[in-house]
C-alpha cells in the first residue's frame, strides 16, 4: 500500500502562522463579522455603574 505524503514549504507555514496571530482592530472584526454573518459574542454585556463615597 503506498501512501502519499505531502511537501509542506516552510515559508508557507511561517506566512499562515503570521496571518494567524494578526490582531485585528474592532472595526476590521467587525467587518468580518457582517461578512459572514455572525454575532459578535466578545462584547461585555455587564452594566457598570459608578459608586461615589
Amino acid at each position: 500500500m503506498a501512501t502519499q505524503v505531502e511537501i509542506v514549504d516552510q515559508e508557507e507555514i511561517k506566512d499562515k502562522q503570521i496571518k494567524f496571530q494578526d490582531i485585528l482592530s474592532d472595526e476590521e472584526l467587525e467587518a468580518l463579522f457582517i461578512k459572514h454573518g455572525v454575532q459578535d459574542h466578545r462584547k461585555r454585556k455587564l452594566f457598570v455603574r459608578c459608586f461615589f463615597g
